[in-house]
């Protein structure tokens, strides 16, 4: 049994009531401030204590929870905690679609919106029972992306500054947002070493950096489940079609800091 801090903002407060009785039929002691705060007692004073002795903080979140004044309070002290000193101190339980900041990203979630009442059960009970501990937070500036490019550079590959800084241009153009950058030419040019190069100088500026190898749909299709199962965005055994369909879908909304990198003409539609 654990002791969990439950944070959520009003907004979500019927999520968190259904997330804080399934803890209940797991063993686990919730600790919800409607459940525990009197009218004459102090909110602030309630969050620090609970938050201090807790074993996890598990963040509801959603939009408006990663707006609001106090969840933020609580979401970032948590996460600095399981930074330095408490591993796995954060749960992220998404209940509404949502892009989270760049540097909880990588924390592993679950997400329950979108679906029937008992599946949703089943997929948080199945997060609590195996709580994994999460990478470190990376500090600002030092991240490491994940990547798959096993493309070799040349020791000595030179010659290409401009067109490696062309390509950092276009990339960058739309200040964040999906950006398309093709590199065109002859067969035999360089255009593969090309954007492997681009990927290994810039890893650190993006949280994955990933080939898709498009000579065929199904290489297309297993490097994109690949990245899924990379980014924890899917489980290594889920069905390709719905894998698949949840890349899309996180790539849509949460795409921000992963770099895909292809040579040829075929896109997946």
């Amino acid at each position: 049994m654990a002791n969990i801090f439950v944070s959520y903002t009003s907004s979500d407060r019927d999520w968190a009531m259904w997330i804080a009785k399934e803890l209940v039929a797991l063993g686990h002691k919730p600790h919800v401030h409607e459940w525990e705060i009197g009218a004459s007692e102090g909110i602030y004073a309630w969050i620090e204590a609970r938050h201090d002795a807790a074993e996890h903080v598990l963040c509801v979140v959603s939009v408006e929870y990663l707006k609001a004044p106090y969840s933020t309070l609580e979401r970032n002290a948590a996460l600095w905690q399981a930074a330095n000193k408490r591993p796995g101190y954060v749960l992220f339980v998404v209940v509404k679609p949502c892009r989270l900041p760049t540097l909880s990203d990588h924390f592993r979630r679950c997400e329950l919106f979108g679906m029937p009442e008992q599946a949703a059960r089943l997929r948080f009970h199945e997060f609590m029972a195996k709580r994994e501990t999460p990478e470190p937070a990376s500090f600002p500036g030092k991240a490491v992306a994940v990547s798959n490019i096993a493309v070799h550079v040349p020791e000595h590959f030179m010659g290409r500054d401009e067109a490696l800084v062309a390509i950092e241009k276009g990339l960058g153009r739309y200040e964040g947002r999906v950006a398309v950058t093709a590199l065109h030419g002859l067969r035999g040019v360089g255009k593969t070493v090309l954007a492997a190069a681009y990927a290994e100088r810039h890893h650190a500026d993006y949280r994955a950096t990933w080939w898709i190898r498009s000579e065929s749909e199904p290489a297309m299709r297993a490097d994109l489940s690949g990245l899924g199962v990379r980014l924890g965005w899917v489980a290594p055994d889920e069905k390709e079609g719905p894998a698949i369909a949840a890349v899309m879908e996180r790539l849509r909304h949460e795409g921000e800091g992963v770099l895909l990198s292809t040579t040829t003409r075929r896109a997946l539609t």
